[in-house]
């Protein structure tokens, strides 16, 4: 009885001791991305009545995820600060991720916290609690769905629906995700029986994927294309996205073991005790398997891991809680004779997880090289340690030279200049004043050059640098169409109505379809460097300083101010 009572006193005081932690956890590894300030910039935009723009005045998703941007939005108008607020929003919603997890264990704490802290420590995790990115909104909507999906009593067709719909909203892929728990929760429904059972499903499957059919026409209304622009300008071709997702595999090994080991550990439990949940698992994995070889992975270190450790370590955990629920044997066992060893277990997990957590020095300092790159991908974390981690930014604001290249844009364009060339366009954008417009030549924010042919030479995965042509840059300055090759101008003209025509004209809906269409894809894909009156391509213009010019690469490169002199476009570097 006394071993009892000392069990569930550790039960009680791990479960509060976990919770702890997991806040130091956080506040400790709480960082900004590069790419999260590109939607601090729409946020901003947002609350000076400009929309959801990037460059005002041109309509282009520059967020991957929606529902990520419109809860950042609501925190940083109640926070007063985008920064702050997305660091809040990100804090709750791991909260709620690892709550959804702990209901996913039947509330059995001595399951629960041995798998959230084996999951929580694994660097991909750990890593993307924060960025400023929607990973923390994929980790508890993915945890909520699959939690939900496991449950024999809150699993009905039309709340999946809704789960799966609210997945899309933060990330696209994470459908392929939960497709499998879809399909297999639509064939218990025997819908194919007909009659009453097929119209009830369709009805509650159309309530609840109603959230993702609004934003869906909304994006069409207002953006004129059904997925973000981010999209296409990361998903090319033109590489070998196999061997890329193969380096992307291998430098895992080396970045996060732990999430090979927590893959693998989930699939063996849950295929060698035959749970209901190993064909939608092992699909699921598949799937994002497949999905990860055709783009090419991410140049994110973990990022692409996010969602299936949350999904393996929500099964996992449900697949154990359904075996020991179901095993009399089990359970008897657990009451009456492994009292000390849970004890012992809850006491070693607690300090595992302490270690980790309450440990002064930050592991970062511990990993080498920050500019280290393997195949273009590298740990992004690593290298903005020390320039836009939680410390520095509530010490000293952001330190970066991302960010005093923005202060040069708003000197010169104070100068009478607001065109620059830039890449790397999230803090420069964010810093740089409103009223300056920024090329940016690996198309994130441009959806005309989105659809151009990449530039010459080697590429770096997730920053595919595009042909930008002299005449584009003449039509941004001067304010009219300055192609001269028909298709040309005609693309030019059309994309210019789609992103900032009057949202419910004709024409404007003309050209939403022949963009959208595809009838300028191949003259676009013939494109060279000679056409359309040049590429603007800094290795073939004069520059102030030219032994300093570069191509992006993801590295930065320098800002450019285009002048048109003499007829002809040169570039200036900005010092």
């Amino acid at each position: 009885m006394q071993g009892m009572n000392n069990a569930v006193m550790w039960r009680s005081w791990s479960f509060r001791f976990f919770w702890i932690l997991l806040t130091c956890l956080f506040f400790k590894y709480a960082w900004l991305s590069e790419d999260a300030f590109i939607n601090f910039r729409v946020i901003e935009n947002f609350k000076a009545g400009d929309g959801l723009t990037w460059n005002p005045g041109e309509r282009v998703q520059v967020f991957t995820s929606a529902l990520w941007m419109l809860l950042t939005l609501v925190a940083s108008v109640v926070t007063g600060s985008s920064l702050i607020g997305t660091l809040v929003m990100s804090f709750l919603l791991v909260l709620a991720a690892f709550w959804h997890l702990f209901k996913a264990t039947d509330r059995m704490v001595t399951l629960f916290l041995p798998l959230a802290v084996f999951y929580v420590l694994c660097p991909s995790i750990r890593d993307y609690l924060s960025s400023g990115l929607e990973t923390p909104l994929l980790m508890c909507v993915l945890a909520w769905f699959t939690s939900v999906a496991t449950s024999p009593v809150r699993a009905t067709w039309r709340r999946i629906c809704f789960l799966a719909a609210i997945c899309v909203l933060v990330r696209h892929d994470t459908a392929l995700l939960i497709l499998p728990f879809l399909i297999q929760r639509l064939y218990g429904l025997r819908w194919w029986v007909g009659g009453r059972e097929a119209v009830r499903a369709a009805l509650d499957a159309c309530i609840g994927l109603s959230p993702v059919m609004v934003w869906t026409v909304f994006s069409v209304v207002y953006y004129g294309a059904v997925v973000p622009n981010t999209a296409g300008a990361k998903m090319v071709s033109g590489f070998d996205t196999l061997a890329q997702a193969g380096y992307y595999f291998v430098f895992m090994q080396y970045f996060d073991p732990a999430a090979y080991a927590l893959i693998f550990l989930s699939l063996l439990v849950v295929v060698g005790m035959r749970s209901r949940y190993a064909f939608p698992l092992v699909s699921a994995l598949l799937l994002f398997l497949i999905y990860l070889l055709l783009v090419g992975a991410d140049y994110m270190a973990g990022r692409f891991f996010v969602g299936p450790l949350t999904l393996c370590v929500v099964i996992l955990a449900a697949a154990v809680r359904d075996e020991i629920s179901n095993s009399y044997f089990i359970k008897s066992t657990l009451v009456s004779g492994f009292t000390h060893f849970e004890v012992i277990l809850l006491l070693v997990v607690n300090m595992v997880f302490a270690g980790s957590a309450l440990t002064v020095l930050n592991d970062s300092e511990f990993r080498g090289d920050q500019s280290f790159l393997f195949h273009g991908i590298a740990d992004e974390r690593n290298y903005y340690y020390g320039k836009t981690d939680i410390y520095t930014i509530l010490s000293t604001g952001v330190q970066h030279y991302y960010v005093e290249r923005a202060k040069s844009m708003n000197a010169a364009l104070s100068a009478g200049k607001n065109i620059f060339v830039a890449c790397n366009i999230g803090m420069t954008g964010y810093y740089a004043n409103r009223r300056v417009y920024i090329v940016d030549p690996l198309a994130l924010s441009d959806r005309f050059l989105a659809s151009l042919p990449l530039s010459q030479g080697p590429v770096r995965i997730g920053h595919f640098e595009r042909l930008v042509p002299n005449e584009y840059i003449s039509s941004l300055m001067l304010g009219r169409n300055m192609f001269t090759q028909p298709f040309l101008r005609n693309y030019y003209g059309d994309m210019r109505l789609v992103v900032s025509g009057p949202l419910f004209s004709y024409a404007r809906w003309v050209a939403i379809w022949r963009v959208s269409s595809g009838i300028y894809k191949r003259d676009l894909a013939r494109l060279t460097p000679a056409d359309g009156g040049g590429a603007l391509r800094v290795t073939a213009l004069d520059a102030s300083t030219p032994d300093v010019v570069k191509r992006c690469l993801g590295a930065g490169g320098r800002v450019m101010v285009p002048d048109i002199s003499s007829g002809r476009m040169v570039l200036n570097v900005l010092q």
